[in-house]
């Protein structure tokens, strides 16, 4: 098997990976090889739009966080204001 422009030993890639993500990734394959390109360049499109979604969403909660105070999210301590889940 070739990866990476390295010959490597089946045995070796997959050590470690479980086999319902091995299951996982060969349904992928299979699905995106069954596609044309004009699908294949949707769903790029459409993943490329997820992932930069994800990453303002990531620096919005890491803001949040680690931001200055007047940018961060600090709960009060006030028993009056807390509510207990169920309730």
């Amino acid at each position: 098997m070739r990866y990476k422009h390295h010959f490597v030993d089946k045995k070796s890639v997959v050590a470690g990976v479980s086999r319902s993500c091995l299951m996982y990734l060969c349904c992928v394959s299979n699905a995106y090889e069954n596609m044309s390109r004009e699908e294949l360049v949707t769903q790029n499109q459409q993943l490329h739009f997820s992932v930069a979604q994800l990453r303002a969403e990531l620096n919005q909660i890491k803001r949040l966080i680690y931001g200055s105070k007047s940018e961060r999210f600090v709960p009060s301590n006030s028993s009056s204001q807390s509510v207990g889940i169920g309730s």
